[in-house]
């Protein structure tokens, strides 16, 4: 505003003169002192201008700061850029490029080789009926060799039922165990596959009966130094919880890269089921070590107890103690229905007493 008044009134005084003296060609008047309202008026245009130039100098240093941040961050974006392969391929696990599975044998390999390659083989659903096919026959084999080697502590039949019943507990643990694992799955609204979460259970099986019956060589060792009953026991389940250990460590990295949320839950929840249905499944299948003395061997005994109580059992046992009654059958023929019967009578035990195991070895049917 203020330039503005002194622009008018510069423009006011020639035209003021050329009215006055009547001609074209303007007259200036002559200078007149500068009031003290136009000095405030110049006081106040420079004090602006020095404002604007100040103004402008900050938003010109704000703008070079912004640039320079700008040009520290790309430049750490590059470096950041240049060193992430490097550690990429340091901590990724190295995965080959998945080639069509020849047979079975091709699929067994993988599983010992290149475990990631078949997990990531699996999730894309690629050959999951060769993979079932080898997994089965890896079962079948491995875990019939381990039976077949507890089975040689008696020998004869044992042998072979010990290797026919011990593949079938881990096969229908297995069955029950994968519908679970599609259940929880589905539950917890991720994408779900039977047939790729019945071929990973499987693996994970197989795993672990290889690892099982590549240990079964110490049974073997142990049997022929000896070994005492209870002992060949403990070192039974011993060798199969090694063996799992390898599996459930094999199907938890699958979990983990499967499922995004609930992982834990799904895995404690599988590790129970297959606890509780493993162990009974053993229980009645059961026995798989039996003493040598023994004259005639069931396929699968009578149903005693529980599991639990067999554990305490063992445990007592395995210390010389026995304090439970023992179970006298006796068989007679019912000829008008045509069946057996069995009668029991019950025999109470003495008082609780302490017996070398050496005592009781090579008496009775085993487990």
């Amino acid at each position: 505003m203020a330039a503005a008044t002194i622009d008018d009134m510069m423009e006011q005084e020639p035209a003021a003169a050329r009215d006055a003296s009547g001609h074209g060609e303007p007259v200036y008047a002559p200078e007149r002192e500068v009031s003290a309202q136009d000095e405030e008026i110049l006081d106040a245009l420079a004090h602006e201008a020095q404002q604007e130039a100040a103004r402008q100098e900050l938003i010109a240093r704000a703008y070079q700061d912004e640039l320079e941040v700008m040009r520290c961050a790309e430049a750490q974006a590059r470096s950041r850029a240049r060193s992430m392969p490097l550690a990429a391929e340091a901590e990724a696990p190295r995965v080959e490029p998945r080639t069509p599975l020849g047979g079975a044998f091709d699929a067994i390999d993988e599983l010992m080789r290149s475990r990631d390659t078949l997990r990531a083989r699996i999730m894309a659903g690629e050959d999951l009926e060769i993979i079932a096919r080898a997994m089965l026959v890896c079962v079948l084999v491995c875990a019939g060799a381990v039976g077949a080697s507890v089975g040689l502590y008696r020998g004869g039949i044992q042998v072979i039922y010990a290797a026919i019943k011990v593949p079938m507990v881990l096969l229908l643990a297995t069955a029950a165990v994968a519908p679970v694992y599609t259940s929880m799955k589905a539950a917890l609204r991720h994408e779900v596959s039977l047939r790729e979460d019945f071929a990973m259970v499987l693996c994970s099986l197989a795993l672990s009966c290889l690892v099982a019956a590549a240990l079964s060589p110490l049974l073997l060792l142990t049997i022929l130094n000896g070994i005492d009953y209870h002992e060949l026991v403990l070192g039974f389940v011993g060798l199969f919880g090694l063996g799992g250990i390898a599996g459930y460590v094999f199907f938890f990295k699958a979990l983990d890269a499967q499922v995004v949320r609930g992982h834990r839950l799904i895995a404690v929840t599988l590790l129970t089921t297959l606890a509780m249905v493993g162990c009974q499944l053993g229980w009645v299948m059961r026995p798989y070590v039996v003493r040598p003395k023994t004259e005639n061997v069931p396929f699968i005994r009578d149903i005693e107890g529980s599991f639990l109580d067999s554990v305490t059992r063992s445990m007592d046992s395995a210390r010389g103690i026995y304090s439970r009654a023992d179970y006298v059958s006796t068989r007679r023929v019912d000829v008008s229905r045509g069946r057996a019967i069995d009668t029991r009578r019950v025999v109470p035990a003495p008082t609780e007493t302490h017996i070398p195991p050496t005592a009781r070895r090579g008496e009775g049917v085993g487990r």
